[in-house]
């Protein structure tokens, strides 16, 4: 019986096997699909027909006995219902295994870059669909009918299991989820691995909701008959309703327990107060005392100005959190936040009490300019129209100005080689051309008064003059310096008025003068190939610190970087930053360090440690 099972099973598998290399094979040759590689056609396929293989599988377990009317014949044999069941699921499962380890070989061979679903997804549902088309198969003489209802099941199962898991989320305080963004970020290629459910919780939970479909097969199968099989249904789902329960329960607790609720993030405000966030809530830590907040935000503002922070929360808008009184209100409530580019969003600029960003405009081509007054919560708008906004999107805010009674604003476009323009009060839109073409896509930083271009072929250096912006140094590839900053906050680096720069170029730190342009050298950048952790971190208004973490040894050394000089401030020891919970970071409160769950605090530049009664 198992042989002849194992031979059909084999013969089947021969067939769908040649099938999967032939489809692809003729639309390869005929190009259907042109300028596709065959790689591109195949995995697709291939995991498409794995899915139809494993539907096919399932509800074909008895499909041949009662195509040839021989269900009385198989009931006869010398085998009880349950031995029958392993002889007939068992040559199955491992035709379903063989192909699965077909696809993980080729996956792992370079097909991941051509896969239509990413590989946990694909192996959920190949799994999932194969046992619920098996564990229904039983219930009925007819296949059509056994495939619409075990893909029906399978929609059902899904859409379950992702309510459950986000009924759950918002009852752990995750809010930024909606039930059809998990879903379909699961079915998507984005799916992480440390997500808020993880890939064991969610397979743990999966199990527990697809355990009443197996505990109903298996109990019902004992007294499975030849007599039709609506009889057999009825006693199926007999056993599945009170098993069902205990299974949605079951899942229900996993998800519960498995939930992320994330990491303690925190951040030090000017004035040493505290922030201690995670995907749930905001605690605000003064010396003795403590407050909690909800909703959660991102830990680190956009703008420190004690007693007030400035935080963009995600789906919202914009919050101003008052640190003294741990109270906060929404000064500006983002009507098109779904529609937002990643441009859009991070473009925002603080002058005085104005903070202003970017929204989409009504028309193609066009954006408004929004200013929000940080006191009176006033929004003015003001569009603008310009040929670079439809190619472009939002440009980011360089700077602003007043000019003849009249204000402007600066703005230039990352990775691109459209050349700055002037957005002025009225609505108007001036050009600043580039003096020399720029013919590569560049990264902007405004400084001084000064435009640094970063691209592949270096570092070009421009000023203003009459309306233009002029090259007045260029530093090629293998010279340029670095001019990117940890801990930049928007808005920050370009109100500052800042004499100096600090960064890396090649393997050395160097200095770079902001009014003769000229560099100087500071010393060894240690590598990280050689297991160091090396950053500048700019603490405006004015001030510079190197950190170098040092892996092996497990110690950070921080320097105070002023002129030409790099003055060691002290070593903190027995931080090990490959540890995720482990962290290291500079604000201009002071410094906060990470050990799994310990927090410790100290001042700059004294180095003295902060005390929080209710910390930890």
């Amino acid at each position: 019986m198992l042989k002849k099972e194992c031979r059909d099973i084999l013969i089947q598998s021969l067939f769908f096997a040649i099938a999967m290399v032939a489809l692809p094979a003729v639309i390869f040759l005929a190009r259907l699909i042109p300028h596709q590689p065959y790689a591109a056609i195949f995995i697709p396929s291939f995991q498409s027909g794995m899915l139809f293989w494993a539907l096919f599988m399932g509800v074909s377990l008895f499909s041949s006995e009662r195509g040839q009317k021989g269900m009385e014949y198989l009931l006869s044999l010398p085998y009880s219902r349950l031995q029958l069941l392993g002889i007939k699921v068992l040559p199955r499962f491992l035709s379903i295994l063989f192909f699965y380890l077909v696809f993980l070989v080729i996956y792992y061979q370079g097909g991941r870059d051509f896969v239509a679903l990413a590989l946990f997804s694909f192996t959920f549902l190949y799994f999932v669909l194969f046992f619920i088309s098996l564990c229904l198969s039983p219930l009925s003489d007819n296949f059509l009918v056994l495939s619409l209802v075990s893909l029906f099941a399978l929609v059902i199962f899904n859409e379950v299991f992702f309510l459950i898991a986000w009924l759950l989320m918002r009852m752990a305080g995750i809010t930024y989820f909606s039930w059809s963004e998990i879903s379909s970020t699961f079915l998507s290629l984005q799916w992480e691995a440390e997500s808020e459910l993880s890939f064991p919780v969610l397979i743990l939970a999966a199990l527990f909701l697809l355990f009443p479909l197996g505990l109903a097969m298996l109990f019902s199968f004992k007294r499975f008959d030849a007599r039709p099989s609506r009889i057999y249904g009825r006693r199926y789902f007999k056993f599945l309703a009170p098993s069902l329960a205990l299974g949605i329960l079951c899942a229900a607790l996993t998800i519960w327990i498995g939930i992320d609720r994330g990491p303690k993030e925190y951040y030090l405000t000017e004035d040493q107060k505290l922030i201690e966030s995670t995907y749930v809530y905001t605690k605000i830590y003064d010396h003795d005392s403590v407050s909690k907040l909800l909703p959660c935000f991102y830990p680190y503002p956009d703008w420190d100005t004690p007693p007030y922070l400035y935080l963009f929360n995600w789906g919202e808008g914009l919050v101003k959190l008052d640190t003294a009184t741990s109270t906060m209100e929404m000064i500006y409530r983002d009507p098109k936040f779904k529609r937002r580019t990643y441009w859009e969003f991070w473009s925002r600029f603080k002058y005085e009490k104005t903070i202003a960003l970017f929204e989409p405009g009504r028309a193609r081509g066009e954006i408004q300019l929004v200013l929000i007054d940080t006191d009176t919560k006033n929004v003015t708008r003001i569009p603008f129209k310009h040929d670079f906004f439809e190619d472009e999107g939002a440009p980011e805010i360089l700077d602003c100005a007043i000019q003849k009674g009249k204000r402007f604003w600066l703005v230039s476009f990352r990775w691109s080689v459209k050349h700055p323009l002037r957005l002025w009060q009225d609505g108007h839109v001036e050009n600043v051309e580039y003096r020399d073409k720029i013919l590569d896509k560049t990264f902007a930083h405004y400084m001084n008064g000064t435009l640094f271009l970063s691209n592949s072929e270096g570092l070009t250096v421009l000023k203003e003059q009459d309306n233009s912006f002029v090259t007045v140094k260029k530093f090629l590839k293998e010279d340029k310096p670095s001019i990117w900053m940890w801990n930049r906050l928007p808005g920050n680096l370009e109100n500052a008025r800042i004499k100096e720069f600090y960064g890396r170029r090649k393997d050395r730190l160097v200095r770079l003068d902001l009014e003769t342009l000229d560099i100087e050298d500071l010393g060894e950048w240690k590598k990280m190939e050689d297991g160091y952790w090396v950053a500048v971190r700019f603490i405006p208004p004015s001030e510079f610190y190197y950190t170098e973490g040092n892996e092996r040894e497990q110690t950070i050394k921080i320097f105070k970087l002023q002129g030409n000089q790099k003055t060691l401030l002290k070593t903190f020891e027995n931080i090990d930053l490959e540890q995720r919970k482990n962290r290291f970071e500079i604000f201009k409160g002071g410094i906060v360090i990470q050990r799994g769950k310990r927090v410790q605090v100290y001042s700059l530049p004294d180095f003295q440690e902060i005390k929080f009664k209710k910390l930890g």
